[in-house]
């Protein structure tokens, strides 16, 4: 998959991490790049991805089944390093869990 020019390799693979785990735990996703909504509440992992990395940010909103949003993670591309793509999230259980894959991985790829 081709990514814009705000984003590294390693980068685009832990944030496929973060959206193939949130699918297949349930989960929907809406991609906000900084001032607009790029996909909203969906499930297709492709159209997700292609929805991101056009800007320098993506704020990625996670929804149950009932379409209510469990929280989000803020992805800053190309910010030093690999471990510091999430910028922040919300720290609760539900997405402290979907993160953990994502954020192994990067650990991974930064050595």
């Amino acid at each position: 998959m081709t990514y814009g020019n705000f984003v590294v390799a390693a980068e685009a693979q832990v944030a496929e991490k973060l959206v193939k785990d949130a699918l297949a735990a349930g989960y929907s996703i809406s991609v906000h790049e900084g001032e607009d909504w790029a996909i909203r509440s969906s499930t297709d992992k492709d159209a997700i991805m292609r929805s991101m990395c056009s800007t320098g940010e993506d704020r990625l909103y996670f929804h149950g089944s009932n379409g209510k949003s469990v929280g989000w993670v803020w992805f800053i591309w190309n910010n030093g390093s690999v471990e510091e793509v999430f910028t922040d999230y919300v720290a609760n259980p539900i997405i402290e869990r979907l993160v953990a894959g994502a954020e192994k991985l990067a650990a991974e790829l930064s050595v």
